[in-house]
């Protein structure tokens, strides 16, 4: 299922000639990828959701998702974005609503996704409407976004609490310092001592 979704996006950006607007939704294309990934840093040990596959392993579907799958999303949302408001609120409803149901019929009801402590369809689409709302705003008003997004990242933080261990901070950065650097040097320099 995650793999077909890939290759329908790539195949329908490639088709529609969308490819040669990527830098210019670049910059949303990677905060999406950026705001990803910091769902997945700040709540690895607490998911609130997570693709399956019995034939893929779930670290390949995450990098597939965050590095293929949304910047693709993303493009072919962007590209064909109308320049009338009325039409945009209703070109806005209408991928709310389409992603949605193919998150909801195509994965969550075939177990390709599950939802853990206390995540609902309801906060997928706040999710989405998050995504695609911000994604085109972030080209007219960039300092806003981030600042909104910041402001919805620590709601997010405070609504459902992951906990906050020895270890949350550590990811794939923090790992490669403590391996590079022997705990007596990085007792001397704070910036090192983060996360321990």
């Amino acid at each position: 299922m995650h793999l077909a979704l890939s290759s329908i996006l790539f195949f329908m950006n490639l088709r529609r000639k969308h490819y040669r607007n990527l830098n210019k939704f670049l910059p949303s294309i990677l905060y999406v990828m950026f705001f990803n990934s910091l769902y997945y840093y700040f709540f690895k040990h607490f998911l609130l959701w997570e693709v399956r596959s019995t034939f893929v392993k779930v670290k390949f579907l995450r990098a597939l998702y965050i590095f293929f799958v949304l910047p693709n999303i993303i493009l072919l949302y962007l590209s064909e974005f109308p320049s009338r408001f009325l039409q945009q609120i209703i070109y806005l409803v209408k991928w709310i609503t389409l992603s949605s149901a193919i998150e909801y019929f195509l994965f969550k009801k075939t177990k390709a996704l599950s939802f853990h402590h206390k995540w609902s369809m309801g906060w997928s689409i706040c999710i989405y409407v998050k995504m695609y709302l911000f994604s085109y705003l972030l080209l007219k008003k960039p300092g806003m976004i981030m600042s909104l997004s910041i402001t919805s990242t620590l709601c997010f933080l405070y609504l459902f609490k992951p906990p906050m261990s020895k270890g949350f901070l550590e990811g794939p950065l923090l790992k490669a310092i403590k391996r590079a650097f022997p705990r007596k040097e990085r007792k001397k320099c704070f910036l090192l001592r983060i996360g321990e």
